[in-house]
Protein backbone atom coordinates (compact mmCIF):
# COMPACT_ATOMS: atom_id res chain seq x y z
CA UNK A 1 0.00 0.00 0.00
CA UNK A 2 1.49 3.79 -1.00
CA UNK A 3 -0.25 6.14 0.48
CA UNK A 4 -0.07 9.04 -1.39
CA UNK A 5 0.28 12.89 0.39
CA UNK A 6 -2.48 14.48 -2.20
CA UNK A 7 -5.21 13.81 -4.43
CA UNK A 8 -7.02 15.88 -6.40
CA UNK A 9 -10.80 15.83 -5.81
CA UNK A 10 -12.87 14.76 -8.69
CA UNK A 11 -16.85 15.63 -9.40
CA UNK A 12 -18.95 14.08 -11.90
CA UNK A 13 -19.23 16.76 -13.79
CA UNK A 14 -15.90 18.07 -15.15
CA UNK A 15 -16.20 16.77 -18.26
CA UNK A 16 -19.65 17.63 -18.98
CA UNK A 17 -18.91 21.08 -17.89
CA UNK A 18 -15.48 21.42 -20.09
CA UNK A 19 -17.18 19.35 -22.80
CA UNK A 20 -19.70 22.67 -22.77
CA UNK A 21 -17.32 25.22 -23.42
CA UNK A 22 -15.34 23.16 -26.44
CA UNK A 23 -18.94 22.35 -28.15
CA UNK A 24 -20.52 26.03 -27.37
CA UNK A 25 -18.39 28.48 -26.41
CA UNK A 26 -15.33 30.38 -26.49
CA UNK A 27 -12.41 28.57 -24.59
CA UNK A 28 -10.63 32.34 -24.00
CA UNK A 29 -11.54 34.34 -20.60
CA UNK A 30 -14.62 35.74 -19.15
CA UNK A 31 -17.22 33.86 -20.91
CA UNK A 32 -20.05 31.80 -19.51
CA UNK A 33 -18.39 29.34 -16.47
CA UNK A 34 -16.72 32.70 -15.41
CA UNK A 35 -19.71 34.32 -14.66
CA UNK A 36 -20.97 31.14 -13.08
CA UNK A 37 -18.00 30.85 -10.47
CA UNK A 38 -17.93 35.02 -9.76
CA UNK A 39 -21.82 34.49 -8.94
CA UNK A 40 -21.17 31.36 -6.91
CA UNK A 41 -18.40 32.93 -4.73
CA UNK A 42 -20.75 36.05 -4.61
CA UNK A 43 -24.03 34.42 -3.44
CA UNK A 44 -22.31 31.45 -1.45
CA UNK A 45 -19.42 34.19 0.54
CA UNK A 46 -21.43 37.05 0.62
CA UNK A 47 -18.63 38.96 -1.66
CA UNK A 48 -18.73 42.56 -3.22
CA UNK A 49 -16.11 42.41 -6.02
CA UNK A 50 -14.16 39.55 -7.55
CA UNK A 51 -12.11 38.82 -10.60
CA UNK A 52 -10.82 35.61 -11.69
CA UNK A 53 -6.76 35.13 -12.01
CA UNK A 54 -5.02 32.67 -13.17
CA UNK A 55 -2.79 32.09 -10.01
CA UNK A 56 -3.08 33.56 -6.22
CA UNK A 57 0.26 34.91 -7.21
CA UNK A 58 -1.63 37.19 -9.77
CA UNK A 59 -3.99 37.55 -7.47
CA UNK A 60 -1.46 38.87 -4.72
CA UNK A 61 0.51 41.05 -7.42
CA UNK A 62 -3.35 42.85 -8.07
CA UNK A 63 -4.04 43.16 -4.55
CA UNK A 64 -0.43 44.93 -4.15
CA UNK A 65 -0.90 47.72 -6.58
CA UNK A 66 -4.39 48.04 -6.34
CA UNK A 67 -3.40 49.15 -2.27
CA UNK A 68 -0.94 51.68 -4.20
CA UNK A 69 2.16 49.96 -2.50
CA UNK A 70 5.15 51.31 -4.55
CA UNK A 71 9.09 51.92 -4.06
CA UNK A 72 10.18 52.95 -1.00
CA UNK A 73 7.25 51.16 0.98
CA UNK A 74 6.78 48.75 3.84
CA UNK A 75 4.63 45.21 3.60
CA UNK A 76 4.39 42.75 6.97
CA UNK A 77 4.00 39.35 6.18
CA UNK A 78 4.80 36.47 8.37
CA UNK A 79 8.47 34.60 7.42
CA UNK A 80 6.86 31.66 7.37
CA UNK A 81 5.01 31.93 4.15
CA UNK A 82 4.87 31.09 0.44
CA UNK A 83 7.18 32.86 -2.08
CA UNK A 84 4.60 34.47 -3.87
CA UNK A 85 3.73 36.50 -1.47
CA UNK A 86 6.96 38.33 -0.89
CA UNK A 87 7.57 38.22 -4.46
CA UNK A 88 4.23 40.24 -5.06
CA UNK A 89 6.20 43.01 -2.65
CA UNK A 90 9.17 43.01 -4.63
CA UNK A 91 7.62 43.50 -7.93
CA UNK A 92 6.63 47.27 -7.22
CA UNK A 93 9.92 47.49 -5.30
CA UNK A 94 8.65 47.67 -1.51
CA UNK A 95 10.41 46.06 1.27
CA UNK A 96 8.58 42.77 2.32
CA UNK A 97 9.45 43.02 6.27
CA UNK A 98 9.01 39.69 8.04
CA UNK A 99 6.96 39.45 10.95
CA UNK A 100 7.01 36.05 13.32
CA UNK A 101 4.54 33.33 13.78
CA UNK A 102 2.46 32.43 16.81
CA UNK A 103 3.29 28.65 18.07
CA UNK A 104 -0.19 27.56 18.30
CA UNK A 105 -1.43 28.12 14.58
CA UNK A 106 1.74 29.31 12.65
CA UNK A 107 -0.52 32.16 11.45
CA UNK A 108 0.95 36.17 11.98
CA UNK A 109 1.96 36.87 15.64
CA UNK A 110 0.24 40.53 16.43
CA UNK A 111 3.02 41.20 19.03
CA UNK A 112 5.15 41.09 16.16
CA UNK A 113 3.13 42.94 13.88
CA UNK A 114 2.97 45.70 16.68
CA UNK A 115 7.19 45.91 16.75
CA UNK A 116 7.44 46.30 13.08
CA UNK A 117 4.90 48.98 12.42
CA UNK A 118 7.04 52.36 10.43
CA UNK A 119 6.13 55.10 9.01
CA UNK A 120 6.79 53.40 5.39
CA UNK A 121 4.10 50.43 6.34
CA UNK A 122 2.02 50.40 3.83
CA UNK A 123 0.00 46.84 4.59
CA UNK A 124 -0.13 44.01 6.08
CA UNK A 125 -0.27 40.59 4.19
CA UNK A 126 -1.97 37.84 6.32
CA UNK A 127 -1.74 34.40 5.86
CA UNK A 128 -4.40 31.52 7.00
CA UNK A 129 -2.32 28.85 7.48
CA UNK A 130 -4.34 25.78 6.56
CA UNK A 131 -7.10 27.32 6.43
CA UNK A 132 -7.29 28.37 10.07
CA UNK A 133 -7.78 32.10 11.05
CA UNK A 134 -5.18 34.31 11.71
CA UNK A 135 -6.39 36.67 14.43
CA UNK A 136 -8.17 38.62 11.80
CA UNK A 137 -10.17 41.25 13.96
CA UNK A 138 -7.28 42.37 16.22
CA UNK A 139 -5.20 42.81 12.83
CA UNK A 140 -7.79 44.99 11.21
CA UNK A 141 -7.99 46.80 14.43
CA UNK A 142 -4.04 47.82 14.30
CA UNK A 143 -4.74 48.80 10.52
CA UNK A 144 -7.33 51.29 11.06
CA UNK A 145 -5.25 53.00 13.60
CA UNK A 146 -2.45 53.12 11.67
CA UNK A 147 -4.28 53.29 8.36
CA UNK A 148 -3.10 50.93 6.12
CA UNK A 149 -4.29 48.04 4.20
CA UNK A 150 -4.95 44.28 4.89
CA UNK A 151 -4.49 41.50 2.17
CA UNK A 152 -5.25 38.53 3.58
CA UNK A 153 -3.47 35.62 1.44
CA UNK A 154 -6.31 33.28 1.93
CA UNK A 155 -4.77 30.68 -0.87
CA UNK A 156 -5.10 27.18 1.93
CA UNK A 157 -9.09 28.79 2.93
CA UNK A 158 -11.83 28.04 0.73
CA UNK A 159 -14.75 27.42 2.71
CA UNK A 160 -12.96 28.84 5.66
CA UNK A 161 -14.68 30.97 8.37
CA UNK A 162 -13.74 33.58 11.49
CA UNK A 163 -17.10 34.14 13.52
CA UNK A 164 -18.81 33.33 10.11
CA UNK A 165 -16.84 35.63 7.79
CA UNK A 166 -15.34 34.02 4.68
CA UNK A 167 -11.88 34.06 5.11
CA UNK A 168 -10.29 36.52 2.16
CA UNK A 169 -13.27 39.17 2.71
CA UNK A 170 -12.29 40.64 5.87
CA UNK A 171 -9.93 42.76 4.56
CA UNK A 172 -8.89 44.97 1.99
CA UNK A 173 -8.43 41.91 -0.54
CA UNK A 174 -8.61 38.46 -0.61
CA UNK A 175 -6.19 36.49 -2.17
CA UNK A 176 -7.40 32.58 -3.15
CA UNK A 177 -5.62 30.23 -5.09
CA UNK A 178 -7.55 27.15 -7.02
CA UNK A 179 -3.81 25.30 -7.64
CA UNK A 180 -4.01 21.50 -7.36
CA UNK A 181 -2.57 21.59 -3.87
CA UNK A 182 -6.23 23.18 -2.64
CA UNK A 183 -9.33 21.46 -1.81
CA UNK A 184 -10.56 22.88 -4.83
CA UNK A 185 -8.77 23.17 -7.82
CA UNK A 186 -8.79 24.33 -11.50
CA UNK A 187 -5.53 23.13 -11.71
CA UNK A 188 -3.80 26.60 -11.80
CA UNK A 189 -6.44 29.56 -10.93
CA UNK A 190 -6.75 31.70 -8.54
CA UNK A 191 -9.42 35.30 -7.28
CA UNK A 192 -8.98 38.64 -5.91
CA UNK A 193 -11.97 39.54 -3.77
CA UNK A 194 -11.81 43.39 -3.27
CA UNK A 195 -13.83 43.88 -0.40
CA UNK A 196 -12.87 47.76 0.32
CA UNK A 197 -15.64 50.12 -0.96
CA UNK A 198 -12.43 52.81 -1.36
CA UNK A 199 -10.96 50.89 -4.11
CA UNK A 200 -11.14 51.84 -7.08
CA UNK A 201 -12.87 49.11 -9.14
CA UNK A 202 -12.92 50.32 -12.54
CA UNK A 203 -8.34 50.30 -12.34
CA UNK A 204 -8.75 47.08 -10.94
CA UNK A 205 -10.70 46.35 -13.88
CA UNK A 206 -8.21 48.21 -16.48
CA UNK A 207 -5.49 45.93 -14.67
CA UNK A 208 -6.58 42.83 -14.90
CA UNK A 209 -7.66 43.46 -18.60
CA UNK A 210 -3.92 44.31 -20.13
CA UNK A 211 -4.43 47.83 -19.20
CA UNK A 212 -7.31 48.47 -21.32
CA UNK A 213 -10.86 49.32 -20.72
CA UNK A 214 -12.13 46.09 -22.44
CA UNK A 215 -14.70 45.50 -19.22
CA UNK A 216 -16.06 48.58 -21.21
CA UNK A 217 -15.86 47.80 -24.72
CA UNK A 218 -17.76 44.24 -23.72
CA UNK A 219 -20.45 45.91 -21.84
CA UNK A 220 -21.29 48.34 -25.06
CA UNK A 221 -19.69 51.60 -23.31
CA UNK A 222 -16.88 52.35 -25.99
CA UNK A 223 -16.54 51.74 -29.29
CA UNK A 224 -13.12 50.59 -28.89
CA UNK A 225 -10.89 49.31 -26.19
CA UNK A 226 -7.78 50.87 -25.93
CA UNK A 227 -4.48 51.12 -23.56
CA UNK A 228 -5.41 52.82 -19.91
CA UNK A 229 -2.29 51.98 -17.84
CA UNK A 230 -0.45 48.81 -15.84
CA UNK A 231 -1.96 45.56 -16.77
CA UNK A 232 -1.07 41.73 -17.61
CA UNK A 233 -2.88 38.98 -18.61
CA UNK A 234 -4.58 37.70 -15.40
CA UNK A 235 -7.50 36.22 -16.91
CA UNK A 236 -8.30 32.63 -17.08
CA UNK A 237 -9.53 30.56 -19.74
CA UNK A 238 -12.99 29.39 -19.42
CA UNK A 239 -11.71 25.61 -19.54
CA UNK A 240 -10.33 26.29 -16.02
CA UNK A 241 -13.72 27.93 -15.05
CA UNK A 242 -15.82 24.82 -15.95
CA UNK A 243 -13.36 22.81 -14.33
CA UNK A 244 -13.66 25.36 -11.40
CA UNK A 245 -17.39 25.36 -11.24
CA UNK A 246 -17.90 21.91 -11.09
CA UNK A 247 -15.45 21.65 -8.10
CA UNK A 248 -17.31 24.69 -6.34
CA UNK A 249 -20.27 22.99 -6.29
CA UNK A 250 -19.23 20.77 -3.82
CA UNK A 251 -17.31 22.65 -1.69
CA UNK A 252 -19.33 21.78 1.16
CA UNK A 253 -19.07 18.10 0.74
CA UNK A 254 -15.70 18.12 0.43
CA UNK A 255 -14.68 20.37 3.77
CA UNK A 256 -16.92 18.16 5.51
CA UNK A 257 -15.20 15.18 4.45
CA UNK A 258 -11.28 16.37 5.10
CA UNK A 259 -12.85 17.71 8.61
CA UNK A 260 -13.59 14.26 9.66
CA UNK A 261 -10.44 12.95 8.66
CA UNK A 262 -8.88 16.20 10.81
CA UNK A 263 -10.73 15.19 13.55
CA UNK A 264 -9.73 11.37 13.92
CA UNK A 265 -5.78 12.93 13.62
CA UNK A 266 -6.49 15.24 16.22
CA UNK A 267 -7.66 12.41 18.21
CA UNK A 268 -4.77 10.44 17.57
CA UNK A 269 -1.40 13.15 18.60
CA UNK A 270 -3.74 14.31 21.61
CA UNK A 271 -2.09 11.89 23.69
CA UNK A 272 1.64 12.48 22.85
CA UNK A 273 1.96 15.47 24.08
CA UNK A 274 5.38 14.59 25.15
CA UNK A 275 6.77 14.34 21.63
CA UNK A 276 4.61 16.89 20.04
CA UNK A 277 4.25 20.86 21.46
CA UNK A 278 1.67 22.01 18.36
CA UNK A 279 -0.24 20.46 15.89
CA UNK A 280 -3.86 21.47 13.48
CA UNK A 281 -6.21 21.55 16.12
CA UNK A 282 -9.99 20.71 14.93
CA UNK A 283 -11.55 23.74 14.12
CA UNK A 284 -15.17 23.69 12.62
CA UNK A 285 -14.96 26.87 10.85
CA UNK A 286 -11.89 25.52 9.40
CA UNK A 287 -11.53 23.96 5.57
CA UNK A 288 -9.54 21.05 6.89
CA UNK A 289 -6.80 22.27 4.13
CA UNK A 290 -3.92 20.59 6.16
CA UNK A 291 -2.90 18.41 9.21
CA UNK A 292 0.27 19.03 10.46
CA UNK A 293 2.31 17.88 13.81
CA UNK A 294 5.10 19.39 15.20
CA UNK A 295 8.05 17.85 16.79
CA UNK A 296 10.05 19.68 20.19
CA UNK A 297 13.17 17.39 18.83
CA UNK A 298 14.75 17.60 15.53
CA UNK A 299 15.95 14.40 16.14
CA UNK A 300 12.49 12.81 17.13
CA UNK A 301 11.20 14.52 13.61
CA UNK A 302 13.39 13.23 10.93
CA UNK A 303 13.31 9.61 12.80
CA UNK A 304 9.87 9.84 13.08
CA UNK A 305 9.64 11.04 8.95
CA UNK A 306 12.11 7.90 7.91
CA UNK A 307 9.56 5.30 9.89
CA UNK A 308 6.82 6.59 8.26
CA UNK A 309 7.84 7.29 4.60
CA UNK A 310 9.53 3.69 5.26
CA UNK A 311 5.54 2.71 5.77
CA UNK A 312 4.68 3.50 2.24
CA UNK A 313 2.97 6.65 3.88
CA UNK A 314 3.86 10.34 2.42
CA UNK A 315 4.69 12.79 4.67
CA UNK A 316 5.90 16.12 4.22
CA UNK A 317 7.54 19.35 5.52
CA UNK A 318 6.25 22.65 4.41
CA UNK A 319 8.11 26.34 3.57
CA UNK A 320 11.27 26.95 4.01
CA UNK A 321 10.83 30.16 6.34
CA UNK A 322 11.48 33.38 3.75
CA UNK A 323 13.81 35.02 6.29
CA UNK A 324 16.55 31.93 6.52
CA UNK A 325 16.81 31.03 2.88
CA UNK A 326 19.88 32.73 1.05
CA UNK A 327 17.76 35.91 -0.72
CA UNK A 328 15.69 36.35 2.14
CA UNK A 329 18.30 36.97 4.51
CA UNK A 330 19.21 40.39 3.56
CA UNK A 331 14.75 41.22 4.76
CA UNK A 332 15.17 39.83 8.04
CA UNK A 333 14.94 41.82 11.30
CA UNK A 334 17.52 41.28 13.47
CA UNK A 335 16.20 42.32 16.80
CA UNK A 336 13.33 39.37 16.06
CA UNK A 337 14.12 36.26 18.04
CA UNK A 338 13.26 34.14 14.74
CA UNK A 339 13.96 30.58 17.17
CA UNK A 340 10.59 28.97 16.23
CA UNK A 341 10.60 29.91 12.38
CA UNK A 342 14.29 28.84 11.87
CA UNK A 343 13.13 25.09 12.95
CA UNK A 344 9.30 25.28 10.83
CA UNK A 345 10.58 23.91 7.80
CA UNK A 346 12.31 20.86 9.96
CA UNK A 347 10.04 19.96 12.65
CA UNK A 348 6.81 19.99 11.09
CA UNK A 349 5.26 17.25 9.15
CA UNK A 350 2.02 17.12 7.27
CA UNK A 351 -0.13 14.02 6.90
CA UNK A 352 -1.91 12.99 3.51
CA UNK A 353 -5.58 14.39 3.78
CA UNK A 354 -8.10 14.18 1.59
CA UNK A 355 -11.84 13.07 0.24
CA UNK A 356 -10.39 10.56 -1.58
CA UNK A 357 -8.89 8.34 1.27
CA UNK A 358 -10.62 5.57 2.75
CA UNK A 359 -11.52 3.89 5.89
CA UNK A 360 -8.52 1.28 5.51
CA UNK A 361 -6.15 3.59 4.39
CA UNK A 362 -6.85 6.30 7.28
CA UNK A 363 -6.58 3.23 9.70
CA UNK A 364 -3.30 2.21 8.47
CA UNK A 365 -2.06 5.61 8.60
CA UNK A 366 -3.51 6.00 12.16
CA UNK A 367 -1.39 2.91 13.22
CA UNK A 368 1.43 3.46 11.57
CA UNK A 369 1.81 7.02 13.00
CA UNK A 370 1.23 5.92 16.40
CA UNK A 371 3.92 3.33 15.64
CA UNK A 372 5.82 6.06 14.61
CA UNK A 373 5.79 7.98 17.35
CA UNK A 374 6.61 5.64 19.68
CA UNK A 375 9.41 4.31 17.85
CA UNK A 376 10.83 7.91 17.71
CA UNK A 377 10.40 8.28 21.00
CA UNK A 378 13.08 5.88 22.03
CA UNK A 379 16.57 6.81 23.30
CA UNK A 380 18.65 7.99 19.75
Amino acid sequence: MKIKFNKIYKSNKEKKYIMDVLDNHSISGDGIYTDKVIEFLKRKYSIMNILMTTSCSQSLEMAIRLAKVKEGDEVILPSFSFTSCANSILAVNAKPVFARVEKETLNIDINSIKRLITDQTKAIMVIHYGGISANIDEIMKIAKEHNIKVIEDAAHAIGAFSNGRTLGSIGDFGSISFHSTKNITSGEGGAIYINSEGIDKNNADIMHQKGTNRFEFLNGNTEKYVWKGYGSSFCPSEILMAHLYAQLEDVEKVTEERLKIVKIYNKLVEEFKDILFSYTKFNTESNGHLFYIFFKDLDKANKFKKYVNNKNIDVRTHYVPLHSTEFGKKYKNDFLNYHLEDDIDKKLMRLPLYPALTDSEIEYICKEIRNGFIYCNTSL
